[in-house]
C-alpha cells in the first residue's frame, strides 16, 4: 500500500512539478529578484557563464580580504557552482583596485563625468544568447572600511556570475546596500548562486519561462533544505 502511495507521488509530480513549501516559495522570489531584472520596462533575461573553468585577475593591492579569507571565498563558489576558478594575467573576471580614472583608463574608455563621486563600479559582456564572456569591475581607494570592502568585493563578483538584480533580505550580500551583516554570503546568497548555476537554468531565459522551469523540473524544497 504505501509503494502504491509512493508510486501516486511520484507520478503527480511528474504530470505537475514539485509542489512547493513556505521556504521554498521564498527561496523562488529572492532568486528571480537576484537573477532577473526589469528597468523601464525592459527585462534583462538570464545571463550566465557556459564555462567549466573561468579565469580571474586582481589587478592593485586587495586591501579588504586577506588572502587566506580570499581563498577561502573563491574555493565555496567553485563548490556551489561547480566551476573551477583559477588565477590567470588572461582573464575572465578582472578585479580593479585603483580609481575610477584608472578603471576606465584600463577599459579604454572615456569616464562619465559623474563616475567620479562612485566607490565601485562594474562592466559584464555577453554574447546574443546571454553567454557572459567578459566581466570586470572596479573599487577605489576611497573605501576605508574592511567590512564594507569586502561587501562590495563579494557582491561584485556575484554579479560577475550573472546575477542581475538586488535582494530585499538584508543579510544578503546581494542586498542594495551594506548593513554591517551582509559582508560575506548568506545562506541564502548560496542557494541563489547554486539554483542560478542548475543545468535546468539556461541563458537567454525570462520570468516566465524560468518558473516554468524551476516549478516543473527543480526540487527547491530539498535547495531549500541544504545547508551548504
Amino acid at each position: 500500500m504505501i509503494r502504491i502511495f509512493l508510486l501516486m507521488i511520484f507520478f503527480f509530480q511528474l504530470a505537475f512539478g514539485f509542489t512547493q513549501s513556505k521556504k521554498a516559495s521564498n527561496l523562488l522570489n529572492e532568486y528571480t529578484s537576484v537573477a532577473l531584472k526589469s528597468k523601464k520596462g525592459l527585462e534583462t533575461p538570464i545571463i550566465k557563464w557556459t564555462k567549466d573553468t573561468l579565469t580571474y585577475n586582481i589587478e592593485g593591492q586587495l586591501t579588504f580580504l586577506n588572502s587566506k579569507k580570499w581563498i577561502k571565498f573563491i574555493d565555496e563558489l567553485s563548490l556551489i557552482t561547480n566551476i573551477t576558478f583559477i588565477e590567470s594575467d588572461e582573464a575572465d573576471i578582472t578585479i580593479f583596485i585603483g580609481t575610477m580614472n584608472e578603471y576606465f583608463e584600463w577599459l579604454g574608455e572615456s569616464m562619465p563625468s559623474y563616475a567620479s563621486s562612485f566607490n565601485n563600479w562594474g562592466r559584464r559582456r555577453w554574447n546574443s544568447n546571454y553567454e557572459l564572456f567578459h566581466s570586470s569591475y572596479c573599487l577605489t581607494p576611497q573605501i576605508k572600511i574592511a567590512n564594507y570592502g569586502s561587501y562590495q568585493l563579494k557582491r561584485w563578483f556575484l554579479i560577475s556570475l550573472g546575477l542581475n538584480g538586488t535582494n530585499p533580505n538584508n543579510v544578503s550580500v546581494l542586498h542594495n546596500s551594506f548593513t554591517q551583516s551582509n559582508y560575506y554570503l548568506s545562506k541564502r546568497d548560496k542557494q541563489c548562486l547554486r539554483l542560478h548555476y542548475h543545468p535546468f537554468i539556461k541563458p537567454g531565459m525570462k520570468m516566465a519561462e524560468l518558473k516554468d522551469v524551476i516549478n516543473s523540473s527543480i526540487d527547491l524544497d530539498a535547495l531549500a533544505k541544504d545547508k551548504l
